[in-house]
């Protein structure tokens, strides 16, 4: 239902009190880019704590928006006024990751390395055990 076909990031902010129709003519005017079937745009304020994304299906038009409880998304300074997102994008967006920075890791390449000593890990538990029980790790409010 909301799974675009192509996802386009708009990069300058705009107000996020606009609506279907402001944002639908700021993508057919100020974009030059014609809305399809498919295709959704996300859009971002100032300060980069509000998303919404305008999507067009068959049958309307679909505005969400999405808010993070701390922090700010990840956004593109430089470059073109659209960038093209892969879904994965999308998803690390959303969460508020960088999403400029991860790329497709081959997890299936990377090993665990057992605990040959049981030993070792005891001592390593014991030891951070105690050291919270005694208080090493709070903090001070004085």
């Amino acid at each position: 239902m909301l799974k675009p076909e192509q996802l386009f990031l708009v990069r300058h902010p705009v107000d996020m009190r606009c609506g279907i129709d402001v944002l639908t003519m700021y993508v057919q005017n100020s974009l030059s880019m014609p809305w399809h079937d498919g295709a959704a745009f996300l859009f971002t304020n100032k300060n980069r704590t509000r998303i919404k994304l305008l999507r067009w299906d068959r049958h309307g038009v679909w505005l969400c928006a999405r808010r993070l409880h701390r922090g700010r998304f990840i956004w593109p300074r430089d470059g073109d006024s659209t960038w093209s997102l892969t879904p994965e994008q999308f998803d690390w967006l959303v969460s508020g990751i960088d999403w400029q920075k991860m790329s497709g890791h081959d997890l299936t390449k990377w090993t665990l390395t057992p605990v040959t000593n049981p030993m070792i890990l005891n001592e390593y538990l014991c030891r951070k055990t105690y050291n919270i029980w005694h208080g090493y790790y709070r903090t001070s409010l004085h």
